[in-house]
């Protein structure tokens, strides 16, 4: 299987080096040369690791940089990856897998044109999580690039303890992956018009924990007027997996394991773990921390963001967000990649098989107590409400509500807060919702846990369908690449304007309503492929973790009763029209790609395997396809 991988990924990357053509950039930080490719009949612009700072010191906030590169640049092939833990499958599927700690790079994608004149939507995509980012991995939206006549910018960040160590003091303050995001963010700012790009419609996206990390940016006030618009995919920072509240303890651990003077019991100074930390080799300390990494399962990250009182104040409150417009979405499911690796556990310990069912049994001891003890200091009396909340008598409902439990606390409450206090603090932005419950298509169905639906990552997926078809000749059902073209309009709209509806009549698109604490209107991608309006998403089970718990705990509740004059949402940009391309919304040509003759039965076979590999990859939190250029 992997020989037939690597042939297929060799020879486009074959193919591409034999076409690309060096073309240069003058920048306020020097000039870059990156490199002319041709996709689907279509100039690309590359530029792959511009640093936006100098490089890091360990432990340490980003420095800008002090001076422009004194020569040209070369920036025509990917960069080296932050230091993270990376498998082995991974690493021969990307173009370079060296790993660095200086890594503070942007990967940048200009679709068409570099033209100054005709400015085009900036994307900033914040990829990956608190243990991994690969930036070389991705190369989704070639197609959404071009299609909707936009700017990709992924953005390398440090990871791991490399991001996130933290003594919680500030000999080690930790956030240092959330000051690279930062530093990123600006450099963007004052940069990105060298590349055709608009500086005043800037947005930044990610998904899962990406999205963790935007909601985070989109808190912190250095980056007022510097994003402009945001879209979260299945997540939020104040979901309350968002911040770590023990990093101490791991990096005791880690000194423990590393460094030596102290014995038994006693703990490190936090001085004395930096002054060991700092001046080990980076791939010895990596393989500490893999060894020592907690294998138990849990809701909770070890290593992640923290309340630093600089970055992230103690007072910090996440829903309250600079004016952006937000378009947020998540899958019906959002609980399960969450609870999947629970499952074996959960088998061996009551004996069971997940698959057939989940009694309540293994959510109040198993899946509860883990949440009291995480979020809720163990208050027991915590404990029956929820049960009893989450309980049914059909054991198919029971095993689902398991995992809508977790779905509910860390991600869909979360979301839905934000945008009801967004809609009372920053009234002259939109927001908006979307749900998905169309079936993944590289999932397969029938090992989905009681038919629950789509994992997250299927957002992301539905935008990049014609990559996949035209990178690797996977056909999709037409319902399927109808719906991923009518949801890459939606997506182009927000990006241009603010405003997934089109500025002029468009027959082809449903109108997607504006949220608001009034309607709580939101846009359902349902599974038999519909697209229409509905609201109060899941309304019981909201009001149960917005207002039922915290009247219980005597939490005082953000008082979401709206007099203002709910906004009119129109387009600010309405006169920038998106420049689609002609040739890439015939149905025939995708066809002709997905049929082509000269594919032998042997090669469908091997394709249809490497389909199987590319399913299993969409079951983590982001999507990983190979960058293939």
């Amino acid at each position: 299987m992997l020989r037939v991988f690597e042939i297929v990924v060799t020879s486009v990357l074959f193919a591409t080096l034999n076409c690309q053509i060096p073309v240069t950039v003058n920048t306020p930080s020097g000039v870059v040369m990156g490199k002319e490719i041709t996709f689907n009949g279509e100039k690309i612009y590359q530029f792959y690791g511009v640093p936006y700072a100098e490089q890091p010191e360990r432990f340490k906030k980003p420095q800008k940089r002090a001076n422009k590169w004194s020569s040209t640049l070369n920036a025509m092939n990917p960069g080296k990856l932050c230091m993270q833990a990376i498998s082995e499958q991974i690493k021969q599927q990307i173009q370079n897998s060296e790993l660095t700690e200086d890594c503070l790079y942007v990967d940048i994608y200009v679709p068409r044109s570099l033209s100054e004149h005709n400015k085009k939507a900036v994307v900033i995509i914040i990829p990956g999580d608190f243990r991994n980012v690969q930036t070389t991995v991705y190369s989704f939206f070639k197609y959404l690039g071009l299609y909707s006549d936009v700017i990709f910018v992924y953005v390398s960040f440090r990871v791991d303890i490399f991001g996130f160590l933290s003594t919680g003091d500030n000999v080690i303050p930790g956030n240092f992956g959330l000051w690279d995001q930062q530093m990123a963010i600006e450099w963007v700012n004052a940069n990105i018009h060298a590349f055709g790009g608009d500086f005043s419609r800037i947005t930044l996206t990610g998904i899962k924990i990406g999205a963790i990390f935007v909601g985070l940016q989109v808190a912190n006030f250095l980056n007022k007027d510097k994003i402009h618009r945001i879209i979260v995919h299945s997540g939020f920072s104040d979901s309350k997996e968002a911040i770590v509240t023990d990093a101490e303890e791991f990096a005791q651990r880690l000194a423990k394991h590393s460094c030596q003077g102290t014995s038994g019991d006693s703990n490190f100074t936090s001085q004395q773990i930096y002054d060991c930390l700092a001046t080990k080799p980076a791939t010895e300390l990596l393989d500490v921390v893999n060894s020592i990494y907690p294998t138990s399962k849990s809701l909770r990250f070890a290593v992640g963001p923290v309340i630093d009182n600089d970055f992230i104040p103690e007072t910090a409150n996440f829903n309250v967000i600079l004016p952006v417009d937000v378009l947020s979405l998540c899958v019906s499911t959002e609980g399960m990649t969450k609870f999947m690796p629970f499952v074996s556990e959960i088998e061996n310990e009551y004996n069971i098989i997940v698959n057939e069912g989940v009694p309540k049994a293994v959510l109040c001891s198993k899946i509860v107590t883990q949440i009291l003890s995480l979020f809720f200091e163990n208050k027991q009396d915590l404990k029956d409400l929820i049960c009893n909340f989450y309980t049914k008598n059909d054991s198919v409902e029971q095993s689902r509500d398991t995992v809508r439990l977790i779905g509910d606390i860390l991600y869909y409450s979360p979301i839905i807060n934000m945008l009801q206090v967004h809609d009372l603090t920053n009234t002259e932005n939109s927001r908006f919702l979307g749900l998905f419950s169309v079936a993944n298509p590289l999932e397969d169905p029938a090992q989905s846990l009681w038919n629950m639906g789509p994992l997250a990552g299927t957002t992301f997926l539905y935008l990049s369908l014609k990559d996949v078809n035209i990178d690797y000749g996977f056909s999709f059902k037409a319902e399927e690449t109808n719906l991923g073209d009518t949801f890459m309009k939606y997506w182009s709209n927000f990006v241009a304007y603010g405003n997934p509806n089109p500025c002029s009549a468009d027959e082809s698109l449903n109108n997607w309503p504006v949220y608001d604490i009034r309607n709580q209107y939101y846009m359902h991608f349902s599974n038999n492929f519909s697209i229409h309006q509905e609201h109060s998403l899941y309304k019981e089970r909201m009001q149960f973790w917005l207002e039922t718990v915290p009247d219980f705990l005597g939490i005082p509740r953000t008082n979401l009763s709206s007099t203002s004059e709910r906004m009119s949402v129109t387009s600010t940009h309405c006169s920038q029209r998106i420049n689609a391309v002609t040739d890439m919304t015939t149905q025939n040509q995708i066809t002709e790609r997905v049929t082509n003759e000269t594919i032998t039965e042997s090669l469908n076979n091997n394709i249809n395997m490497l389909k199987s590999d590319l399913r299993i990859l969409l079951i983590v939190p982001f999507i990983l396809i190979v960058n293939s250029v």
